[in-house]
């Protein structure tokens, strides 16, 4: 993997965690020595805490009172020989309360006093591990039990702290795991690490503070855009070497035993005029540089990333100048860069290992407690052009970005991933020399000139090349759109010889072709090579991949590790392909699944009266089929829909007549027999029902274009329906609360937008009624919802046994584990109320009304957002109590007072004014761990 010579870092490393700080009220004074104290004297001492300031940051995983949080302390104080000793004692929640401990902010951090602490006098080490119950870093939830086991300082530093799932890099519960020492204000710093004390005989004072410090490190990476990037689309970033272990006290080391393992792929961020930011959490991971094997040292940033090669120069995987497990973050966007004469578009990769920056370029530490912020600002691509013009060892080269350039003076087409069509001209003359490449993720480049050869490369084998999904038919002008005939199409392949037959002018004259793109979806392997490969159902094998292109009149050179291209376009032409949550490795029953377009490309939807009722809430299919086949008694053809024109609003895809919306999604498919009329199994893209649709913002965070950009929009005019879908069932979805809906009928505004779907692994031929399985199992016997089908990046990847931190709609806390139970009763403490602290933040800890739920012993919590509509969306009896409607214990983005929950059947977001009130209660909730067949394990 390579690294790009226009991106400048650099990083800013603050305390991040000096989080407290208890003061000693009853050490030794200073004035006295080890042995003027006799030991073993009975003896009463009183602690007082606060927390220090963090330095700000752009976006958290959790808030700030959330990371300042301390739900309970265990003190630990061992004698002059470092065996424990009285005073040792757990306080939870109630007892750090009860010593008025009041967890703090930003602008007001924790403090708090402990007093009456009975011990014994003498030369002590003294250490504090706080939020030791419902932490992220517990695997085994056991780490209260392995403290109240230690019986020495040697057993107390050789305890590890294991996160809950490997690889986890979110934290969703406002418990940071800390640790730290005492330290004396006399004492030396090897003393101050020991947690070295001497506590006196009789009542004496001495300045000092038990210094808690976090073990994660918390890192936010900022992208900054230069002024000649047009477009930029920030695709996935993924952390890579995560630590699963790190000593419980910090020892400079690491961990000897530590495992390591990899993020999900994220496309979580945020994002702030030409910023791009995101964030994560870390345990300490401690490498260092190394000197290579060839007996080279790392002597220049630009040479971090560089990897060992094989004999053919491909990439091993291994980097030359690190050592193993080094962890570093991957990158992946498309960007479109506007030069003098020509626009560039890229898609690219970058590596950035963690550590040091440009003036510390040997450093790959990440330690614990910190903050570190990464600037990478991109400028330009031209070191990825410099390392395909030039070897790698070219001083210009850099190691750590990779990708494929394209340059292009005329026409680039973005395509849905939907049937499309449009016109290209095409002279006499050009075709001389005409030459093309079909890149897809499913085969090697489809490499074709018109004399054998681009540059030094013959063209490839037909076969071998996924081509098929572009086909064109000539039309008599650049407007006309030629109406699709499958007998009467070409491939690319035969357009030489077609324009032989059909330029019969002027070699200068333009003649037209209308290039009909299919939808990116295979009914079978798209080569003879992919046969054997690709598993079924088959739209595993193309769904969420990358674009898929055509590149015109063009020359191209690879780099000789073949990560890179470059090319120089007449036409390129990129296709998305189709976007799912449903995951492609774990499926439902039928094995089938739903997926969506990218774009609304037909402007702004009506509904016309229709003379229907009924529709379906769960199947838009079923509501297509029946406005085509039921309500519509004639004129059920193309025509009377569609125009064969080209239109300037929409130029790729067929524009629509004055329709109802039901019928908008009819232009993202194609009259695939050329008859004329509308068939059942012509209708693949319909517009989805309301529990389809909301269902999309379950699977928000894996979706490359989600039906809202909560990343970039810092405002909402919430009632000018810019925001707000509709379904086919006539309903109304406010995608900036996420999964809110209502009636179209009963709002303000009309919805202006649309989005259209697909069926996956179901027919339409003959059938109506079949609708894709929802992304989760829910188990009656035990009410437990496993989301074995959902993408992982929408689902939280730990597990956590405490109360969620205050979060919003769009925030990473607001998803499911891979499993939760819904408890079988609802609190009993329900109010008529308008204020929802109420119910869920009756304490220091901020916990709800669920704290005081009990069922089989377990701790419970309240739903989230998304955990709540899936419990509403199985049964809404699952969050109505009679008249109680059940809350959530998320609040909305754009607002912070206001909370998400039912009313009147309806998902819906409450109002702040305290003269509404609500009948509020809670279905609280767990995060379970299952088998195959939903039954809870590892309690």
């Amino acid at each position: 993997m390579k690294k790009q010579n226009n991106i400048s870092r650099f990083i800013k490393k603050a305390c991040y965690a000096t989080i407290a700080i208890l003061g000693f009220a009853a050490c030794a004074d200073d004035t006295y020595q080890t042995n003027e104290v006799e030991e073993g004297t009975p003896v009463s001492v009183s602690f007082q805490f606060n927390t220090s300031v963090l330095d700000e940051v752009v976006t958290r995983s959790l808030t700030d009172a959330g990371e300042f949080q301390m739900n309970d302390l265990y003190l630990l104080i061992f004698d002059s020989k470092g065996d424990r000793k009285k005073g040792c004692q757990y306080y939870d929640t109630d007892a750090l309360a009860a010593f008025n401990h009041k967890n703090g902010t930003q602008d007001n951090p924790t403090n708090g006093t402990i007093t009456d602490i009975e011990t014994t006098s003498g030369q002590s080490y003294i250490y504090g591990i706080a939020n030791v119950v419902g932490n992220e870093l517990d695997n085994k939830s056991d780490l209260k039990t392995k403290l109240d086991g230690v019986k020495n300082v040697t057993e107390l530093k050789a305890l590890a702290a294991t996160l809950n799932n490997p690889g986890n890099i979110a934290r969703s519960v406002a418990s940071l795991l800390m640790s730290g020492t005492f330290q004396a204000t006399s004492a030396t710093d090897e003393q101050k690490a020991e947690g070295y004390c001497v506590i006196p005989a009789t009542n004496s004072t001495i300045s000092g503070k038990l210094y808690l410090r976090r073990l994660d490190s918390h890192i936010t990476f900022k992208i900054l855009l230069g002024s000649k990037i047009n477009s930029f689309e920030f695709k996935s970033w993924q952390v890579y070497n995560i630590p699963n272990q790190s000593y419980l006290i910090d020892r400079s080391t690491q961990y000897a035993a530590a495992t390591y393992d990899n993020s999900e792929l994220q496309a979580t961020y945020t994002k702030s005029d030409n910023t791009y930011s995101f964030d994560f959490y870390m345990q300490e991971n401690l490498k260092k540089a190394i000197t290579a094997a060839d007996g080279t040292a790392l002597t220049a940033y630009k040479d971090r990333e560089k990897e060992l090669k094989n004999s053919d120069y491909t990439n091993t995987g291994i980097y030359k100048y690190v050592e193993p497990y080094a962890t570093f973050v991957e990158l992946k966007a498309k960007m479109e860069i506007k030069l003098d004469d020509v626009t560039r578009i890229a898609d690219v990769r970058y590596v950035i290992h963690l550590g040091g920056g440009k003036d510390d370029f040997t450093n790959f530490n990440s330690l614990r407690n910190k903050k570190y912020t990464y600037n990478v600002t991109i400028e330009d691509v031209n070191s990825i052009i410099v390392e395909v013009q030039k070897s790698e060892d070219d001083a210009d080269a850099r190691p750590g970005a990779e990708g494929d350039v394209v340059d292009t003076n005329t026409e680039v087409i973005n395509l849905d991933a939907h049937y499309n069509c449009f016109n290209i001209g095409i002279t006499k003359d050009a075709m001389t020399d005409f030459s093309f490449i079909i890149q897809s993720p499913f085969a090697p480049d489809a490499i074709y000139n018109v004399n054998g050869k681009i540059g030094g490369i013959n063209n490839t084998e037909q076969e071998n090349g996924d081509y098929k999904w572009i086909k064109l038919r000539r039309t008599t002008n650049a407007t006309a759109l030629a109406q699709y005939n499958s007998k009467n199409t070409i491939t690319l392949y035969d357009l030489a010889d077609d324009m032989k037959k059909y330029a019969t002018s002027t070699k200068k004259k333009t003649y037209y072709y209308t290039v009909f793109i299919n939808e990116y979806f295979y009914d079978e392997a798209p080569t003879a090579a992919t046969k054997s490969s690709w598993k079924t159902p088959l739209w595993r094998n193309f769904v969420n991949k990358e674009n898929r292109k055509l590149l015109l009149f063009l020359g191209t050179q690879y780099s000789a590790d073949k990560e890179s291209s470059y090319s120089n376009a007449k036409y390129l032409i990129s296709q998305k392909s189709i976007q799912t949550y449903y995951s492609t490795e774990t499926f439902n029953k039928p094995q089938n699944a739903l997926g969506m377009e990218h774009a609304n490309e037909t402007g702004a939807p009506a509904w016309k009266d229709i003379t229907a009722d009924d529709w379906d809430t769960g199947n838009g299919f079923y509501n297509t089929y029946r406005y085509f086949f039921d309500i519509l008694e004639s004129d059920r053809t193309w025509g009377n829909f569609v125009n064969y024109t080209v239109s300037s609003s929409f130029p790729y895809t067929y524009s629509m007549k004055d329709v109802t919306a039901i019928a908008e999604c009819l232009s993202r498919n194609r009259d695939e027999n050329g008859d004329g009329t509308i068939d059942q199994e012509e209708l693949k893209w319909y517009l989805p029902s309301r529990d389809q649709l909301v269902s999309m913002f379950l699977g928000a965070k894996s979706l490359p274009t989600p039906m809202f950009d909560d990343k970039s929009i810092t405002h909402v005019d919430y009632n000018d329906g810019g925001n707000h879908y509709i379904t086919s069932d006539k309903n109304k979805i406010w995608a900036e609360e996420g999964c809110s809906f209502g009636s179209t009928d009963d709002v303000e505004k009309f919805p202006r937008l649309l989005r259209c779907v697909r069926n996956l692994n179901i027919t339409n031929k003959g059938v109506n009624t079949v609708a894709a399985s929802p992304a989760y199992e829910y188990y009656s016997s035990n009410r437990v919802f496993a989301m074995n089908q959902l993408t992982s990046q929408n689902k939280r990847a730990g597990k956590v046994t405490s109360e969620l931190d205050f979060h919003d709609n769009f925030s990473d806390t607001n998803r499911p584990y891979k499993a939760f139970q819904m408890a079988n009763e609802f609190i009993t403490g329900r109010k008529w109320t308008s204020d929802w602290k109420d119910l869920f933040t009756v304490n220091s800890s901020n916990e709800s009304l669920c704290k005081d739920y009990t069922e089989n012993g377990k701790k419970w919590r309240a739903p989230n957002q998304r955990e709540f509509m899936i419990m509403f969306l199985q049964n809404e009896s699952n969050v109505k109590d009679g008249g109680y409607a059940a809350f959530s214990r998320t609040h909305w983005k754009y607002d912070s007072d206001r909370h998400f929950g039912l009313d009147s059947r309806q998902l819906f977001l409450d109002c702040h004014d305290k003269n509404t009130k609500y009948n509020r209660t809670i279905r609280c909730v767990r995060d379970v761990d299952v088998d195959a067949n939903g039954n809870i394990i590892n309690e």
